[in-house]
């Protein structure tokens, strides 16, 4: 199996990316961490249809996947599957980004619709852009897939308490190993 990690907007993201998804490694045949175009050229703007271009070449029709995205990258992961770009076995979602601001432009029902393959997100009960709480409502009106939702101790959107993510995520796929990860629908943990 392969994995797409999809950091956040700030290039420090990659670094924490790569601590987060260490303990992993040997889980995988390759581990591709997604360089946005954005820190190559300097700029501070997102731009989706050029990220969507550049996982699409990644990709390339490659069907045995897992994604970790963390803020934006969970948005680009969602995008990639919507488009039909990605279809993971597993996606693993950090401090998902759907603020006021983003559902302001786009509906959540919208965003996860086309989604079937199981997601596990992991929210800081304090995250300032979207607190867990207030995503778990969201995601329980609008997304009918398989997921698992946990709320960590996190009161900014950095999620540094990298050893609360990585005791989910080692739990998660102990469970996926097993074909027990999702053996029933919507479950939230603390």
């Amino acid at each position: 199996m392969d994995l797409l990690v999809l950091p956040g907007s700030n290039s420090k993201t990659l670094a924490w990316a790569e601590n987060v998804i260490s303990p992993f490694k040997s889980r995988f045949e390759e581990i591709r961490f997604h360089e946005y175009g954005m820190w190559k050229t300097g700029t501070t703007a997102f731009d989706i249809k050029a990220e969507l271009e550049a996982v699409k070449i990644w990709a390339n029709g490659r069907k045995n996947l897992m994604i970790f995205g963390k803020s934006v990258g969970s948005w680009l992961a969602v995008q990639s599957i919507q488009f039909e770009i990605l279809n993971p076995q597993l996606s693993f979602f950090v401090g998902v980004p759907l603020g006021k601001e983003t559902r302001s432009k786009v509906a959540p029902q919208e965003l996860f619709h086309k989604i079937s393959a199981p997601v596990v997100i992991i929210q800081g009960d304090k995250d300032p852009i979207c607190p867990a709480a207030e995503l778990k409502v969201l995601l329980d009106e609008g997304y009918s897939g398989n997921w698992k939702f946990f709320e960590v101790q996190d009161n900014d959107h950095w999620y540094n308490r990298i050893e609360d993510i990585q005791k989910i995520m080692a739990k998660c796929f102990e469970e996926f190993d097993k074909g027990e990860l999702f053996a029933g629908l919507s479950v939230s943990e603390k």
